[in-house]
């Protein structure tokens, strides 16, 4: 297959630092949460799309409900602070334009979260006669864990926005694909000071 590589220029290298946010967010609070994080990847397409992702490990033994619960919630958190560390101005969260992150590019984050938050609440509250409870219950375990991620990733904003700067200035060509390793993330000394 002929690759096609082209030069990122304007607008195409802010929505590389954008996405980069994104990543790093999702990479930065999952090690925040104990949660292990390994390679960033993109690709910019030339059509202005992109593949991009994080590799996590998902694999590990739950002893009982109450730890899956833990690692759920965990989950959940380190799927919204994508979005939530793209949205990022000065430092802050901008909460409309993290919804709406999550509702076009992130549509995968959101979608998979919502199922994590369906996944609780059925641990919950595992009777029908119950919908009304569970119902709530489920919208406030959202906003608790929306809140609960919009803190940590302000809490580490200044990391989110250097680390995907950082690592953006290395992507110069479209249609290539980038992988950043964990050990390279982990030499850099922002990196190297957070953890």
């Amino acid at each position: 297959m002929l690759e096609t590589h082209f030069p990122l220029v304007g607008v195409q290298r802010q929505t590389v630092e954008a996405i980069l946010r994104h990543e790093v967010g999702h990479h930065v609070i999952a090690r925040r949460l104990g949660q292990e994080a390994t390679n960033i990847t993109l690709t910019v397409l030339d059509v202005g799309g992109n593949y991009d992702g994080g590799a996590w490990q998902p694999m590990q033994g739950f002893r009982s409900l109450a730890e899956l619960e833990t690692f759920l919630k965990k989950r959940v958190q380190v799927l919204l602070a994508g979005a939530l560390s793209e949205s990022l101005k000065g430092g802050k969260i901008d909460e409309d334009a993290a919804t709406g992150i999550l509702s076009a590019g992130g549509i995968v984050d959101s979608s998979k979260a919502n199922e994590f938050v369906a996944m609780l609440r059925g641990i919950r509250y595992c009777d029908a006669a119950s919908s009304t409870k569970a119902d709530e219950y489920q919208h406030s375990l959202w906003l608790e864990l929306w809140r609960k991620t919009q803190e940590l990733v302000e809490a580490d904003h200044n990391l989110i926005v250097e680390l995907a700067a950082e690592i953006a200035k290395t992507v110069v060509l479209g249609g290539k694909e980038y992988v950043f390793l964990r050990e390279e993330l982990d030499a850099l000394p922002m990196v190297q000071r957070a953890f």
